[in-house]
């Protein structure tokens, strides 16, 4: 299914009064084959400081290409962390 975007998280139970932390530590829990999503992030190489607002701005940044990219190219299956 892929990291949820701020929007659809908030549609889930629970998480419509939720503050954007709360989203943060979403992301920062978010597992994917086993490990999680800032796990992955921390091994490229570059973000051995592991600095969370670079992890949250890289993945923002990754679901606004995927966003883009499906309107511009409906046929292809766009994945985050995938």
């Amino acid at each position: 299914m892929g990291i949820l975007t701020y929007t659809k998280w908030r549609t889930q139970v629970n998480n419509n009064q939720e503050s954007m932390q709360g989203y943060v530590n979403y992301l920062l829990n978010y597992k994917y084959k086993g490990e999680t999503a800032y796990e992955r992030w921390l091994s490229l190489p570059g973000n051995e400081a592991g600095n969370v607002s670079e992890f949250v701005t890289y993945i923002l940044e990754r679901q606004q290409h995927v966003v883009v990219q499906h309107q511009l190219e409906p046929h292809q299956n766009a994945k985050i962390m995938g």
